[in-house]
């Protein structure tokens, strides 16, 4: 059987392709900093730990239990970080800091 070198490391054609399908299926792992709160909103600050310069906002809305972007980003991130932000918010805890692995 053939195999490939990268790395110093051979891999198996079938190695090859689970290891394509995990680069396609890219994991995530969102670092979510609380910056304020208040009675009426919480304020957060989200990234993706291998995008540390891809920053984003949002904001969660107590009242009308809603979270939008304030400082847009890959739609990716807030997505998940907002998903993780409700989940607290329901519970009734909004840690300082929250994180979203995938």
């Amino acid at each position: 059987m053939q195999s490939y070198s990268h790395r110093q490391t051979k891999y198996a054609p079938a190695q090859l392709y689970i290891l394509r399908l995990a680069i396609l299926n890219m994991a995530f792992h969102i670092l979510i900093e609380k910056l304020s709160e208040t009675d009426s909103d919480a304020t957060f600050r989200f990234f993706d730990s291998a995008y540390p310069n891809e920053v984003g906002e949002l904001r969660l809305d107590k009242q009308a239990e809603s979270i939008s972007m304030t400082k847009y980003t890959r739609e990716a991130f807030f997505a998940r970080a907002a998903r993780k932000v409700a989940i607290a918010y329901k519970s009734g805890n909004l840690p300082e800091l929250l994180e979203w692995t995938s």
